[in-house]
């Protein structure tokens, strides 16, 4: 039994619901910028015609992806950083099936935010 929610655990683990008690919500707007919006928005911003804004990004992808595949970073100052990282093997449950299922070590690209970023987000609320 875990001593702060006085219900009987197997792992040791807090109940989720116990967890998300202290957990202040907030409230995102959830939208997304796609692509081709982004190409519609740089090519506006800086008078390129839009087939050579989609040709660069075409091509930003292309090297970005080919970095990340042979496990190099890829930097840019002011924006982020996305870096390819190791998730260890591990069980995990497949609640479709109440089964265990074992997830192999795998690499994942993980996007770290530059400093300037995160606390222009973080000031924008």
């Amino acid at each position: 039994m875990h001593a702060n929610s006085g219900k009987m655990t197997t792992s040791g683990v807090i109940p989720r619901e116990r967890k998300m008690q202290n957990k202040q919500v907030i409230n995102i707007k959830k939208t997304k910028m796609t692509k081709s919006e982004i190409i519609k928005n740089v090519a506006k911003r800086t008078g390129l015609d839009h087939a050579t804004v989609a040709d660069v990004m075409a091509e930003f992808i292309n090297v970005a992806s080919e970095s990340l595949e042979n496990g190099e970073s890829v930097a840019m100052r002011g924006f982020g950083t996305f870096v390819v990282k190791m998730r260890a093997a591990r069980v995990a449950r497949d609640i479709n099936n109440d089964k265990t299922i074992k997830v192999d070590a795998h690499k994942v690209v993980v996007f770290r935010p530059s400093e300037e970023l995160a606390a222009g987000i973080a000031s924008n609320n």
